[in-house]
Formats: C-alpha cells, sequence, structure tokens
C-alpha cells in the first residue's frame, strides 16, 4: 500500500476550488480517481498489488481544458505531489481565474516573438436598474491591478439588477451582467 498526498498550490487561499484528479501508474493505468481541494491535503491510498512503483503520476483536466501532470516519486511507501496553479497565472492577483480560463496569452513572450496589437483606448460604463429604467451610474474602484493588456479591477456594487458595458476602438463591445451586491473581481 502507497500513502499518496496530493495538495494545489495557489498564491492565494481559494476554500471553494475542487479539482478532479486521476493517479495513474508509469505505464498509465488509472490506479485511482479522487478529487482534490485547495486549502488542504487530500490523501489516497495506493494499492500496488505486488507491483514496485518508481512513481506515480497526478493528472488533474482543469475546467479551462489544460491538463496539469504532476510526477510523484515513491518512497518508501509514501509519495507527495503538488499541483502548482499559481505557475499558469502571470500575476499572482490573476491567479484565482487560472483553473477556469487559460492565462497564456497573457504571458510575456520574448521580444522576438511579441507581435504588439494596440487596443487603443476601452472605456466602461455601469449600468443599473432602477425605477423600470436603465441608469449609468459611478461606481468607485476598491483596488486595481494592471499589466499590458490586462486589467483587474474589484468593485463593490449596490443590491440591484447591473450590468457593465465594456468597449473601445478595436475592442468588440459587450454587456457582463454584474452579481447584486458585495464585492467582486
Amino acid at each position: 500500500m502507497i500513502l499518496l498526498k496530493i495538495s494545489i498550490l495557489t498564491s492565494k487561499p481559494n476554500n471553494f476550488l475542487t479539482l478532479p484528479v486521476n493517479v495513474c501508474a508509469p505505464d498509465g493505468s488509472i490506479l485511482a480517481c479522487g478529487v482534490v481541494h485547495s486549502g488542504r491535503t487530500t490523501k489516497f491510498q495506493i494499492e500496488n498489488k505486488g507491483r514496485d512503483f518508481k512513481a506515480l503520476h497526478v493528472v488533474c483536466k482543469l475546467p479551462n481544458g489544460k491538463i496539469l501532470h504532476q510526477a510523484a516519486d515513491v518512497a518508501s511507501k509514501k509519495a507527495e505531489a503538488i499541483l502548482r496553479l499559481n505557475e499558469m497565472s502571470p500575476h499572482e492577483w490573476l491567479d484565482w481565474a487560472t483553473p477556469f480560463r487559460s492565462m497564456e496569452h497573457l504571458k510575456p513572450m520574448p521580444s522576438s516573438e511579441r507581435f504588439a496589437r494596440s487596443i487603443g483606448k476601452v472605456w466602461m460604463t455601469h449600468w443599473v436598474f432602477e425605477n423600470e429604467n436603465w441608469v449609468a451610474q459611478d461606481l468607485i474602484a476598491l483596488e486595481q491591478y494592471r499589466d499590458t493588456g490586462m486589467q483587474q479591477i474589484v468593485l463593490d456594487t449596490p443590491h440591484k439588477p447591473q450590468l457593465i458595458q465594456v468597449g473601445g476602438e478595436n475592442v468588440a463591445w459587450r454587456l457582463i451582467s454584474l452579481p447584486p451586491g458585495g464585492r467582486f473581481r
């Protein structure tokens, strides 16, 4: 019997993050299936049935379709694997989004490969539904983070139906529904 410990490493704890994993033998056969949770270590008891494993492979498929793979060396019937989600995000402030959407397009590339496309000026309007009408209202950013081509804003919104409208010179206009009331990114 081999005791395998699996944990998820992120730059900021996310107690709601739960990911499915398969534990595989070196030949690719699945030895165990389960889920791992952010913020705590998940333990698997792997039956080796007389086989001598030097390593186990932990495979995790993220909601965005990306596959994480981590080899866990087996030493004296114990092994440990750490799934590192923070390496997929260009900044720790975007780490919360990495399981849900690929951030590869935001990672810096060498200048020889870089294709700079200007998005021009971008604007944002906050719409709130009041008295049976949509009204533009000011919205104060609690926190802001930005880098080339990306921006994250933390907002505190009222308890009413609301939308954010985003558009720009070279950005397609879109409406994004916001949760009613509270902080969100």
